[in-house]
């Protein structure tokens, strides 16, 4: 089993990629640290050892929040024109906010 870290481009923590077995064996993706700031996304290239094969997979992780609407289901956005969003339930609310 091999591991890889990749940075985040946006954010904190880590794209982790684990790789088990050998010649087409797998691949999983994780992340070390939830983004509670906003959903993103980042796209990486794997390429097998020889360099014969190369893929790209884009990777992308939600904040976990609801984006909320009015009773004509408009987006809500604030005097910045940021939209407005919630967590769906306090279990998912950070400590630290």
């Amino acid at each position: 089993m091999a591991t890889l870290t990749i940075p985040w481009a946006d954010g904190n923590g880590n794209i982790i990629l684990t790789y088990t077995g050998q010649g087409d064996g797998t691949v999983t993706v994780q992340s070390d640290t939830d983004n509670l700031g906003s959903d993103r996304e980042q796209t990486i290239t794997l390429r097998t050892a020889d360099g014969t094969k190369e893929v790209q997979v884009t990777i992308q992780q939600s904040t976990g929040m609801l984006t909320l609407r009015d009773v004509n289901l408009l987006v809500l956005r604030d005097s910045d024109d940021k939209v407005l969003r919630a967590y769906p339930s306090e279990d998912r609310i950070p400590a630290s906010e």
